[in-house]
């Protein structure tokens, strides 16, 4: 498990360096810089700004001097909102973005299981056929176009919900909703598919001879062994909604990690694009690397396997 860990953090640092390098390069390729749209500056006052923050330098000084502040854990300053870091950025967003997505997951996961394993137990029926309808609609339902609905109805038309803006808690419930559509849906179609295939394993048909009831049956024989599916895809989807939806932050207005990283892309801020879309990155692989021995502790016929891959 040692020797795992330790392979584990290597290729998550040379997947970061990957990531960074290929974002450097593709936001350098994009026409325009941040101060495209400066119409009203002199030429003078243009070129005293990019001297500044080194924008006149060749792309490889910029680059090599960008990894020696990535290695001293500082990204750097916003070009376009003075005054603010990009680590002041991501200390004040991502909070709320993880208030958000821990908020969603305590939705998706017990809802989804839940969905599924009925679906699974009601197989071939009325129950079966409604949820993964619904599972179907939750899954190609765009994200933004969910979230614009429940603005309407629950916040302009029933004034349940503030609209927009975190004020308080219940200005979080509508934004955590819009991050549970799909994969609650995907949850419960994969739950349902692992319970099925569970439900017609040979010990499950010697409880059922037994006596037991279904109740008794899900919680003592099939949730566990029905529950490696879901931990293998916890690892994107906490990633997901952990960082927070970009498109869902923006709709309402919720100043997480997602919300700047959309607004600094648009404004072309190269040192919030880079150090967030590195954060992004380093969040989802220390989530998936956590995921994958989590995997393993669960089961641990697969370290099994892999010791016995190497022999």
């Amino acid at each position: 498990m040692f020797k795992l860990i330790l392979k584990k953090i290597f290729i998550s640092f040379f997947s970061i360096f990957i990531v960074m390098s290929i974002t450097f390069v593709l936001m350098k390729t994009i026409p325009g810089d941040p101060f495209t749209t400066e119409q009203n500056m002199t030429k003078e006052v243009m070129d005293s700004l990019y001297s500044h923050y080194g924008l006149d330098k060749p792309l490889y000084i910029q680059y090599f001097k960008y990894i020696k502040s990535f290695f001293k854990l500082d990204f750097g300053s916003s070009f376009i909102y003075e005054g603010r870091t990009v680590n002041k950025i991501i200390k004040d967003g991502f909070p709320i973005s993880l208030f958000l997505g821990m908020e969603a997951l305590l939705i998706c996961i017990p809802v989804g299981t839940f969905l599924g394993s009925l679906a699974a137990f009601k197989k071939n029926k009325k129950t079966d056929a409604l949820i993964m309808t619904i599972a179907i609609i939750g899954i190609s339902l765009p994200a933004f176009l969910f979230a614009t609905l429940l603005q309407y109805f629950f916040s302009v038309k029933l004034k349940l919900f503030p609209i927009a803006r975190l004020t308080s808690f219940s200005s979080t419930i509508l934004p955590a909703i819009s991050l549970v559509l799909l994969p609650t849906a995907y949850i419960a179609r994969l739950i349902r598919n692992s319970v099925t295939e569970t439900l017609n394993k040979d010990y499950i048909k010697l409880a059922k001879v037994k006596g037991l009831s279904n109740k008794e049956i899900f919680f003592k024989h099939v949730l566990k062994n029905s529950m490696l599916p879901l931990v293998a895809y916890l690892g994107p989807l906490s990633a997901h909604v952990i960082t927070g939806s970009f498109v869902i932050e923006k709709i309402f207005a919720i100043p997480g990690i997602g919300f700047w990283l959309v607004s600094s892309i648009s404004l072309r801020d190269y040192s919030v694009i880079l150090g967030l879309s590195i954060f992004f990155s380093f969040i989802l692989i220390v989530i998936m690397m956590l995921v994958d021995i989590l995997y393993r502790l669960i089961d641990p016929r697969i370290e099994k396997e892999n010791a016995g891959n190497t022999l």
